[in-house]
């Protein structure tokens, strides 16, 4: 709520609310004012904070369990879904939870949750049920080890011995998920904090979603599209800016076709960064297939000195990866700006434990109040060029890179995205494309 596009937010959590099909709504937990952004328009609605005003609100609507299932107040997800098989109520009053990390039911999907946020627990746990999946937790990846294991992931590029290397952090990866048999299910959805850990478990296939952000939105919206036979495959959008020998997309094209799906190519020339962009954001695809090269954009390394509201000088570094693209139809050019901060008073970004003795105050804050590129030049006082600026994830389209950037795709939309670029493993896999549906 303290967005300054709150009202947005609750837009897109009122519509996956109405996705689900509630008969009822429950709101507890949340501040008054997100309660008050939720709550108007629904028929039958419970807004408390109390457990027994929300099972009162549900009499006559679902029959009460009759057993108790007692649990602790962590590994939430783990005891809810026993719960559910076992049709008791949950009651998570027990001081420690079992150490229990699997929960058995069918063999065709795993749902894998990493630990470390009780409410993405809960989440996954809930798509698990809904799958009739077996559910399993394993340990949360430390920040510092998550950003570690992924730079070496990039450093593959870089040459030398690239299969044992890879294969010894495919080790260390299967050795943090623990003793979970992973080989007994045909297929495997990794619930992560960020890190891929499907390298860890090559001979199943498997899949990712992120814990973080809108995990709960993505899965409803995703189950309804699942849910729904007139969805099916109508539309397809395929990008083809001809940067890759040998590209898949004729092929995907005619299996499509063959399906009796409209089918909508962009390829060579007219793989702009404006056109595809346009497409995404303003026409619904039930598929969409990208076929291209990808990676961290080179850009500029820039050092702003300025006082921030507080009256502090501060130094702030930030890397700056731009995309631009030409919109014929204006004439006009679309400039895309990725900014990653790297250090602020001399104090790296990345370091969590310095940052919490570094009064931030308001220094990022002055700094977005700056404004763009043109008023926040008099504040430079060095810039040189980089790389590789981390993060930013740069697909390569017909006039540049493409610096992927909506914050939605168009209404009705939720497609099946199939991403073969060299990096769509991270940045341009799940997270960007999960909080966009």
């Amino acid at each position: 709520m303290l967005r300054s596009d709150a009202d947005n937010e609750i837009v897109r959590r009122r519509n996956a609310m109405v996705m689900t099909g509630a008969r009822q709504v429950l709101i507890g937990g949340l501040p008054a004012s997100a309660a008050a952004g939720i709550r108007p328009g629904w028929k039958n609605c419970s807004v408390s904070d109390l457990y027994d005003d929300h099972a009162q609100a549900l009499r006559g609507t679902v029959k009460r369990p009759k057993g108790a299932f007692r649990w602790g107040r962590d590994n939430l997800g783990i005891g809810l879904y026993q719960a559910r098989l076992a049709r008791q109520e949950f009651h998570p009053d027990l001081e420690t939870s079992p150490a229990l990390n699997v929960v058995e039911s069918g063999k065709h999907l795993l749902v894998a949750c990493e630990r470390g946020d009780l409410l993405a627990e809960v989440i996954a746990s809930n798509l698990a049920f809904a799958c009739g999946a077996s559910f399993a937790v394993f340990p949360e990846l430390a920040k510092s080890d998550r950003a570690d294991w992924l730079e070496e992931i990039y450093a593959l590029g870089q040459g030398g011995d690239v299969t044992e290397r890879f294969s010894d952090l495919a080790r260390r990866a299967r050795s943090h998920l623990g003793q979970i048999d992973f080989t007994r299910y045909k297929g495997i959805l990794f619930v992560t904090a960020g890190f891929p850990w499907g390298i860890a478990v090559p001979e199943v296939t498997n899949s990712h979603m992120y814990r973080y952000p809108d995990f709960g939105r993505a899965v409803i919206e995703g189950l309804r599209a699942s849910q729904s036979s007139s969805r099916s495959a109508r539309t397809a959008l395929l990008i083809d800016p001809q940067t890759v020998e040998g590209s898949e997309i004729p092929a995907i094209n005619r299996a499509l076709l063959k399906n009796g799906t409209l089918t909508r190519i962009v390829r060579g020339q007219a793989a702009t960064q404006t056109r595809v962009q346009y497409l995404l954001d303003l026409l619904p695809h039930d598929i969409i297939v990208l076929s291209s090269h990808a990676g961290d954009a080179p850009g500029e390394r820039i050092t702003y000195e300025y006082p921030d509201a507080d009256g502090r000088g501060r130094r702030l570094v930030v890397d700056q990866a731009l995309g631009i693209g030409y919109d014929a139809s204006n004439g006009m050019f679309r400039v895309t700006e990725f900014h990653r901060f790297h250090s602020l008073d001399g104090v790296d970004w990345r370091d969590t434990a310095g940052k919490e003795v570094l009064p931030v105050g308001t220094a990022i804050t002055t700094w977005n109040a700056m404004g763009g590129q043109m008023e926040r030049r008099n504040f430079i006082v060095d810039r040189q060029p980089i790389p590789r600026v981390t993060g930013s994830m740069a697909i390569q389209l017909h006039d540049g890179v493409w610096l992927f950037a909506s914050h939605g795709f168009a209404p009705e939309s939720a497609p099946l995205f199939v991403n073969n670029s060299c990096w769509s493993w991270h940045e341009l896999g799940s997270p960007r494309f999960q909080c966009n549906k």
